[in-house]
């Protein structure tokens, strides 16, 4: 259907559940088509990398595991490679050694929110739930990405195609922030959880812990992809209705 305004300029109309949209750039519409396919691709690599990361973990020997663990307290600056960890007694735990401080002074470190910095904690006897989950957070990363590629692809090729965009883009939208919630800040805390369960074991352990380290950041871009959705959601007509040709500059009396 079809209305002409009274300075002869037709007026199409616009199905309903729709956003009209001003033209793109031919870059930024090249960029889009480029973009969608490359995130399937490195989502199915990553998802790839996480299962075999899985898989591997289960077949280590004597059930071998590290996982991530907060220094609470040291007697030094840590001049060797890698150390032993004991209880309040100084008495070191049989095949239980820590990496990842450097040579003459402290591991990598936040000054906020870890002091002392985080190590790697390496010891047997873990069980294969322990050891799937130290590594899970490269499957849930690797599936998250996944996810969110195939969700935003539709709308990508939207963009790229010129085409208006609908209420399913901002559900899809939806789905891109809660991929980034998943992948950016519970990947990161699973193999904290197996932390917890490997201290647990280690009676009284002296100088670790298994605080995690929340990324918070990851809850504000979801946040910002939830914005974007919702001015998708909210610039889609609630009716059918007819939207100008963009040279059109009046309305039909």
């Amino acid at each position: 259907m079809a209305v002409t305004l009274a300075d002869g300029v037709r007026e199409t109309e616009v199905p309903k559940g729709v956003v009209y949209m001003n033209a793109l750039r031919p870059g930024a519409r090249r960029l889009a088509a480029i973009l969608g396919p490359l995130l399937v691709l490195v989502g199915l690599v990553g998802a790839v990398v996480g299962v075999v990361a899985g898989v591997s973990a289960v077949n280590e020997r004597d059930g071998a595991i590290s996982v991530p663990m907060r220094l609470s307290a040291s007697d030094g600056l840590g001049a060797e490679l890698e150390l032993k960890v004991g209880d309040g007694q100084n008495v070191p735990y049989p095949g239980v050694t820590v990496s990842g401080i450097r040579t003459g002074g402290l591991p990598d470190r936040d000054h906020d929110t870890s002091p002392l910095g985080v190590v790697t904690l390496h010891t047997t006897g873990a069980t294969g739930l322990e050891q799937v989950v130290a590594r899970g957070d490269a499957l849930l990363r690797g599936l998250s990405l996944l996810v969110a590629a195939l969700a935003l692809l539709p709308v990508l090729r939207a963009l790229a195609g010129q085409r208006p965009l609908r209420v399913a883009h901002a559900r899809r939208l939806w789905i891109v922030a809660a991929c980034v919630v998943a992948g950016g800040y519970v990947a990161p805390l699973l193999p904290w959880w197996a932390s917890a369960s490997v201290l647990g074991r280690l009676e009284d352990a002296y100088g670790v812990s298994a605080d995690p380290i929340h990324h918070l950041q990851a809850w504000a871009i979801a946040a910002l992809v939830v914005v974007v959705a919702e001015v998708v959601r909210a610039s889609v007509p609630v009716e059918s209705g007819l939207l100008s040709d963009p040279r059109s500059t009046r309305a039909a009396p």
